[in-house]
């Protein structure tokens, strides 16, 4: 008898150490949902619709959105690892801006000069020339030194990281989209980046939205015969300011996509600051 007690004791306490384990796992969740006033249920439905209408598959994309209102963000496919294309010059020019305010950039003496940091800022952002951004790189010790820079401008915890970041600049939309929010809420310490992507000439990527709002944006496009990725990373100065990240992978009709979800999020944006007022 003593020895069915003890075993029973024993399968009790199993059972509650691996109902902890379980909850303090689901407890463990990167920044997202703020308030809850985000109905990602309808969102992921909306995008997928979007996907169907175009005949897509949902395997080939990845969506941020962050809405400046509550901090609130959801994603669709957001921790899917991406090669980021040009979407690294984003936060390589925010890590560039702080090494400037930390003063280990300097006029004379390194490299770059801070004459020279604001002269490629426009090449880098509007023109994506490649070569210029991967000189400026040439600022840190290695490339993975410059992208563990890239981690002091988001939010996400050390461990979010996959090696593939590191050595080969692949991306989620989780990241990019924190990126972003973090320039939109840092906007006073990066005026000059921010600028340059306000000024940086929309695509069709973009087009629906904008005809009007003002956007700061940086796009990222490349293909070789083992990749080919479109991306766009947005600021949009919704009457409640928005990001909105789409990242796609070997899909047709991308771009065309790409504005019908950020055409998409921008009304539902509206109708979320309208639940607001109603809420007050």
């Amino acid at each position: 008898m003593t020895v069915i007690r003890r075993g029973l004791c024993l399968l009790l306490c199993m059972i509650l150490l691996f109902t902890y384990s379980v909850t303090a796992c689901a407890e463990e969740e990167y920044p997202g949902t703020a308030t809850g006033i985000l109905d990602a249920r309808e969102l992921t439905d909306k995008v997928e619709e979007i996907l169907a209408q175009y005949g897509v598959d949902g395997s080939q994309i990845a969506v941020g959105f962050y809405y400046t209102g509550t901090g609130d963000t959801y994603f669709y496919r957001g921790d899917s690892w991406i090669y980021s294309a040009s979407l690294y010059k984003v936060p390589l020019y925010i890590a560039l801006d702080n090494e400037a305010a930390d003063g280990k950039i300097l006029e004379t003496g390194t490299f770059p000069t801070l004459s020279l940091l604001d002269a490629d800022r426009d090449r880098v952002l509007i023109n994506s020339v490649n070569s210029t951004a991967l000189s400026l790189m040439g600022h840190f010790d290695s490339p993975e030194d410059c992208r563990k820079a890239y981690c002091s401008v988001s939010t996400l915890p050390e461990d979010y990281y996959q090696p593939c970041f590191y050595r080969q600049s692949y991306f989620t939309a989780r990241f990019m989209t924190d990126v972003m929010a973090w320039l939109y809420n840092h906007c006073d310490d990066y005026a000059k980046t921010l600028d340059s992507l306000y000024r940086s000439p929309l695509r069709e990527d973009l087009a629906s939205v904008g005809e009007t709002y003002t956007i700061a944006q940086k796009y990222g496009d490349y293909s070789n015969q083992n990749v080919d990725v479109h991306h766009v990373a947005a600021i949009i100065d919704t009457p409640t300011p928005i990001v909105v990240v789409v990242m796609t992978e070997r899909m047709p009709k991308h771009r065309s996509v790409m504005n019908a979800i950020a055409t998409m999020l921008t009304g539902y944006a509206l109708e979320l600051d309208e639940q607001l007022t109603s809420d007050k």
